[in-house]
């Protein structure tokens, strides 16, 4: 038998062997806060904290105050639309307060212009008869002219009838009705009445014109109906006066043409105009205040072409209906205007931030030419 001690034993650790603990990195100790920068740090946490809620409160501003600016906007945008609403419902009355001023001023013009030619053939038919032809001398010529300017406006008609020896009394109807339309025209749309024809209105023109190119075209127009409600009362003495130059004219022409040469006849168309002349005053004051008003967005005037204009069927109607295309051929400058027509004037904003005028025909007037006159004192 072997020996026990002989015999190799297997070699193993005993579990209860003392071990070596592993090596690690050796992990710092936290160093101790102090009290007082505890108490820096809760200062700086409370500073943060009101400048947070200085914040809020300016954001609660800040949106507070953008709510009411959209609720102020949409207020606007309400009203707005209540304008918008208000501004159509007045451009169609203003689109029907213009039709029917148009209307109305075109039908009163037709009217004056009938009462110029019924009064004026009356006086030629019944009251004038042609027969010797007595020229005035160039001195008693000039005299008349000068006294009685409306005459003047006849232009070169005036020498054309003193050349010629008349068959019957419509070349003076024509003048006469020439005469008549041009004092009209005057009496319509003057700005002083009792200055009609001097420099005085001249400068009330300039201050309207002045005014229609530099401000909103209503602001124009009331400026202008303030001075026509102002201007229309005339004292009587001025009245008579202002009728007293039309009538003097209308004596005058027969005279200047040669076939009034008594006072007694003279007298007698004097007088038989001036107590016939009431409804064309009365028809012209009618117009006067018709075409003052400002209720419409537009402007009416009286429109006549002068004598000496070259013709243009696009501005005027002839004296006989279905002559326009002998116009030319009859002669193309106009002898005189025998009926008053109209002209409506809008103004409008241009690209340098002033008003321009814009002009309509709505009443032709009618004209005769030269040419045509020629043809009918021959």
């Amino acid at each position: 038998m072997h020996e026990m001690s002989d015999i190799p034993q297997p070699s193993y650790e005993s579990p209860l062997a003392e071990t070596k603990p592993e090596e690690h990195d050796e992990v710092p100790i936290q160093e101790k806060i102090s009290t007082a920068e505890l108490q820096l740090y809760l200062r700086q946490i409370r500073q943060l904290d009101l400048q947070s809620k200085s914040e809020s409160r300016e954001l609660r501003k800040e949106i507070s105050h953008l709510d009411k600016k959209l609720k102020d906007r949409e207020s606007q945008r309400r009203k707005l639309r209540e304008i918008s609403k208000e501004l159509e419902l007045a451009q169609k009355f203003l689109s029907t307060a213009d039709s029917l001023s148009q209307a109305d001023a075109v039908r009163e013009m037709e009217r004056l212009n009938e009462e110029i030619l019924q009064l004026t053939s009356i006086m030629a038919y019944e009251y004038l008869q042609i027969g010797e032809k007595k020229l005035p001398t160039k001195k008693g010529q000039g005299i008349l002219l000068r006294r009685s300017p409306l005459i003047r406006n006849l232009g070169g008609s005036i020498n054309l009838i003193m050349a010629e020896n008349l068959v019957d009394t419509s070349a003076i109807q024509i003048g006469w009705q020439s005469i008549l339309v041009n004092w009209c025209s005057n009496l319509i749309q003057e700005w002083v009445l009792e200055h009609m024809g001097f420099d005085f209105d001249s400068c009330f023109l300039n201050m309207y014109q002045h005014i229609s190119s530099k401000n909103d075209p209503a602001i124009a127009r009331r400026w202008r109906s303030i001075i026509y409600g102002v201007t229309n009362d005339v004292a009587e003495k001025k009245q008579r006066a202002l009728v007293r130059k039309v009538l003097q004219a209308l004596a005058d022409l027969p005279v200047l043409w040669g076939y009034v040469f008594d006072q007694g006849v003279y007298n007698f168309i004097y007088k038989e105009f001036r107590r016939r002349i009431g409804p064309i005053i009365e028809q012209c004051f009618i117009l006067r205040a018709m075409l003052g008003h400002d209720i419409a967005s537009t402007e009416i005037r009286p429109y006549l072409i002068a004598s000496g204009t070259k013709y243009n069927p696009e501005y005027a109607d002839l004296y006989e209906d279905g002559l326009d295309e002998m116009g030319e051929e009859l002669g193309g400058a106009v002898a005189c205007s025998t009926t008053l027509g109209l002209r409506c004037i809008t103004r409008s904003r241009n690209s340098d931030g002033g008003f321009e005028e814009k002009t309509e025909l709505i009443l032709k007037p009618r004209i005769i030419l030269l040419g045509m006159l020629k043809t009918i004192i021959l």
